[in-house]
């Protein structure tokens, strides 16, 4: 090892960030982690900090339909957000001057339209024969 490496968190300190701690690994080692995690869990057992013994695992495994976000959702997302950034800033006393269009329905309703297109692009291919 070249160098030592103390990470110092206190109960109500901020942990490391996961970069830190993978240049910490990377520096080290990974069995000196590991020995180290070891170490630190047989203490925290000794000091009754921590039980340990049976270990339960839940793998229960439920299927659901995935509805990925389409780029145009998003968009329309992002602008009824924007929409409702400026509000809370003009509510706040700035920029009471400048003219700023709430454009979420027309986004809102051009992200349908689009949808609506590629249900029905994806309908034809599904009824062309392929080959």
């Amino acid at each position: 090892m070249s160098g030592r490496v103390a990470v110092h968190t206190g109960i109500d300190g901020k942990v490391p960030h996961p970069i830190t701690l993978m240049k910490i690994t990377t520096r080290c080692g990974s069995e000196v982690i590991e020995r180290l995690n070891e170490a630190l869990l047989a203490k925290a057992v000794e000091g009754k900090l921590l039980r340990v013994g049976k270990v339960r695992a839940d793998t229960t495994v439920v299927s659901a339909s995935v509805d990925y976000p389409i780029d145009a959702g998003l968009l329309a997302k992002a602008v009824r957000r924007i929409g409702q950034i400026v509000a809370r800033v003009k509510a706040a006393g700035a920029a009471t001057r400048t003219a700023c269009p709430d454009h979420s329905r027309t986004a809102a309703r051009r992200a349908r339209q689009i949808a609506s297109k590629l249900r029905l692009r994806g309908a034809q291919a599904k009824e062309r024969p392929s080959g």
